[in-house]
């Protein structure tokens, strides 16, 4: 009896030890206006090497969940933040019948997103590298570093 206890006890404290958790420092709205936390605070942890992750809220669409594979802090007038990542294999995200078909051609897709709001994909057709599309939109975001 004693022993199940402890072990109960000891897996608590190994997953609440084990746990990330993401904290929420900056947030911008589709113009690049503050609307929680502080560019100031993001700055710092990227600057300090925290990791980055970036929700990206589409209006009616989806929370796009990015993990930033490299971070940039600007040190022009913007005084941005900018999160580049990507997929080496684009898939369809829509539920049904599509859901998870792979690009046809199959293409990769690249993510630039910044503090202004602005949202970057382009798609590059894996077999011979060319450049398929490119869009820009503008999207409210939440940033968190780890």
């Amino acid at each position: 009896m004693h022993l199940g206890k402890a072990l109960a006890v000891a897996a608590v404290t190994l997953s609440a030890t084990a746990s990330h958790a993401w904290t929420l420092v900056y947030a911008n709205d589709a113009s690049g206006n503050t609307t929680a936390g502080s560019l100031q605070s993001l700055r710092t942890a990227v600057n300090n090497g925290a990791s980055v992750k970036v929700v990206v809220t589409a209006p009616g669409t989806h929370n796009w969940s990015v993990l930033c594979n490299q971070v940039a802090v600007k040190f022009d007038a913007s005084q941005g933040v900018i999160c580049v990542s990507g997929m080496q294999l684009l898939i369809d995200n829509s539920m049904g019948a599509n859901f998870a078909a792979v690009a046809n051609p199959p293409q990769s897709a690249d993510f630039t997103i910044n503090t202004q709001g602005q949202y970057s994909q382009s798609n590059v057709r894996i077999s011979d590298g060319v450049l398929v599309s490119k869009t820009l939109v503008y999207h409210p975001m939440q940033w968190f570093v780890d």
